[in-house]
């Protein structure tokens, strides 16, 4: 064995698990867990650095370095994939009442087929708010404010507050 073998350390591999908390967009926080491979090198005794025979290494306290790892790269928990469903859904709900209020106010032509399409989809969820109001829209000259969509808006956006406050209460999360 060369005199250069002796000196240079011996790498290992050392796994460190690493714990991080994000911060999705809508500002909650979840934590996300995962394991990490890294090369150490381990200190060879200087007292064998001119003779022949080979260096001891030292052990680590604990055995981990001479056991294969898994990287296990976990990602968001159930209760954050429910989360952003919903917020998705929300999401979808609120564009179409939102783009049949734009439709109405620029007095879109109905036998357009996309205008036709966007009307009656968001027709099914601005329905239910329907009547809450003594007016449900306001004309002038051919444009519409569409006040039952403006209160479905709001009430679909409150109903998502409430299902993702719902979805918070039972989420586990590491602390």
């Amino acid at each position: 064995m060369a005199i250069e073998d002796l000196r240079t350390p011996t790498k290992r591999l050392r796994t460190t698990t690493v714990e991080t908390t994000s911060t999705a967009p809508s500002g909650d926080q979840y934590a996300r867990r995962a394991t990490v491979q890294t090369t150490t090198t381990a200190p060879v005794n200087d007292e064998y650095a001119g003779s022949t025979e080979a260096a001891p290494t030292i052990a680590p306290a604990n055995d981990s370095y001479a056991r294969p790892v898994r990287v296990d790269q976990s990602g968001p928990s159930n209760g954050e994939y429910a989360r952003r469903v919903t917020v998705f859904v929300a999401g979808i709900v609120q564009a179409l009442i939102i783009v049949r209020i734009v439709l109405f106010l620029f007095d879109a032509r109905a036998a357009n087929g996309l205008v036709a399409i966007i009307t009656n989809v968001s027709g099914v969820f601005v329905a239910p708010f329907q009547g809450i109001l003594h007016t449900n829209a306001l004309s002038t000259a051919g444009s519409v404010l569409d006040v039952a969509a403006i209160v479905a808006l709001i009430g679909w956006t409150l109903v998502e507050g409430l299902v993702i406050a719902g979805i918070g209460i039972f989420r586990r999360e590491p602390a």
